[in-house]
């Protein structure tokens, strides 16, 4: 009987031990359940981290979102704090990269208020983690841990798009402005529902619906102040009716379209040599209808909202620069000139001086007045070498082109140009390999010297890579 009365007695202190030792257990699960979900919520939320200068600012900005190259941070200080500048730090990256881990300043500063959003535009975007340093007013950096986590619509980080404002007035004065085309079509009565709007030569009427020539033969139907020189239209028309001869348009001497002989709907680009638009006969007998003019972009890259550099003071020895430490690769640029010759430093060993005491390579346009260009050496501010000069009328004035240099390891470059009369393929401007006998390997900038106002530059990307 006792031996059975111990044993109930027993029974609430076993009961107890067990109920401690299912608390503890239960206990633990909870909090190592929490701290892994703590854990994977900050590493969501990509939290602020110590600057690297490790100065407590922990939980000063809080990273939002990353959408394109843009990264959406939050200010949780109960002050304002504007941001003038940023770095993109990696330590696994290319070395040629000169663009990434070093100060990169913004267009304008940026004012993130207490407890608000704002967003940062970045050159690039790594495509695994990284930190975002920002840099405020008064030098003092904070870090963001990034980690861009698939986002597929950012810039990749191996080529460096040049911001434009990065450009240095060494001598001289630029403007940063923005393209716009005008938008809707530019032809009136296009259609010739009535006999308005256009203005008639010899052998041409405007009736039924249509333009009609009969045996026109260098005589015009015209619509005059409707185009600006030099600027890229698409003129759309239809010829109907076809008897005889040919019709074409013309806006200018070597600005003018394909000739028609026979009934069809017709498409053709042209950059505009006058402000007139005029359809002229060539012994032709038929009728025209459905005309349109719009404005299109010269470039793939230079469309409606583009932003470009322009020259808007020469002095005689104006210099604008950027920095540049890639000496073998790609360089790409669109590039506007007005008037006579100009320098394109694409490799040069000082960001201030010009041609004064350069060593480097250049790009002379419009070198003998002849819309050419030539490829020189410079060395100690003297032309070591003519490497290259292209032929005649390769470029025309007030029209925008795309350069792409590529100089490889083996030091021998090779030019492309798009847009204006090359349309929009890649044209090789050289037809042998440019070889560099004596080839020079330093680079510190990218300059453009003796631009005259009215020079435009916009779009530079500079590729280490040679695909």
């Amino acid at each position: 009987m006792s031996d059975l009365k111990n044993k109930k007695s027993l029974s609430p202190l076993i009961a107890t031990i067990l109920l401690i030792v299912v608390s503890v257990i239960l206990i633990s699960v909870i909090l190592t359940w929490g701290s892994s979900f703590a854990k994977n919520n900050t590493e969501k939320a990509n939290t602020f981290l110590e600057s690297s200068k490790q100065i407590p600012k922990s939980g000063v900005f809080w990273l939002d979102s990353l959408i394109g190259d843009k990264v959406i941070l939050k200010n949780n200080l109960s002050s304002s704090v504007e941001i003038k500048g940023y770095k993109i730090l990696k330590t696994d990256f290319n070395s040629d990269y000169f663009w990434l881990n070093s100060y990169r300043s913004l267009e304008n500063n940026l004012i993130f208020n207490a407890s608000s959003l704002n967003s940062i535009p970045l050159v690039c975007v790594p495509e695994s983690k990284f930190f975002l340093e920002l840099i405020d007013v008064n030098d003092q950096p904070y870090s963001i841990e990034i980690n861009p986590r698939g986002n597929s619509s950012y810039t990749k980080c191996n080529a460096f798009n040049v911001p434009l404002w990065e450009f240095e007035e060494v001598s001289g004065s630029y403007t940063i402005n923005t393209f716009t085309k005008e938008q809707g079509d530019l032809i009136t009565n296009g259609g010739f529902d009535i006999d308005t709007a256009w203005i008639k030569e010899t052998n041409w009427s405007v009736f039924d619906g249509t333009a009609n020539a009969n045996n026109a033969n260098g005589s015009a139907i015209r619509q005059n102040n409707i185009l600006m020189v030099n600027k890229k239209y698409l003129v759309i028309f239809e010829v109907k009716n076809y008897v005889s001869g040919f019709v074409r348009f013309y806006t200018g001497t070597g600005a003018d379209g394909t000739s028609r002989n026979s009934n069809g709907l017709y498409y053709q680009t042209v950059y505009a040599a006058t402000t007139n638009l005029q359809f002229i006969g060539a012994s032709f007998t038929g009728s025209i209808d459905n005309v349109s003019v719009t404005e299109v972009d010269p470039l793939e890259t230079i469309t409606d909202g583009t932003k470009y550099l322009e020259i808007i003071s020469y002095t005689g020895t104006s210099l604008i620069s950027s920095e540049n430490k890639q000496v073998y690769g790609v360089w790409e640029f669109d590039f506007y000139y007005t008037d006579i010759f100009g320098y394109i430093l694409f490799i040069n060993d000082d960001l201030n001086n010009g041609l004064s005491n350069t060593t480097g390579y250049t790009l002379v346009y419009n070198c003998t007045g002849n819309n050419d260009f030539t490829l020189r050496r410079y060395v100690s501010g003297s032309v070591s070498a003519g490497l290259f000069t292209s032929s005649q009328n390769v470029l025309s004035k007030n029209t925008w082109y795309r350069f792409k240099i590529i100089r490889y390891l083996n030091n021998t470059f090779d030019i492309y140009l798009m847009g204006g009369q090359y349309g929009d393929n890649w044209i090789k401007i050289n037809s042998t390999a440019i070889t560099d006998s004596s080839p020079i390997i330093t680079s510190n900038a990218f300059s453009i010297y003796n631009p005259r106002a009215g020079d435009r530059i916009a779009n530079l990307k500079i590729t280490p890579e040679i695909e």
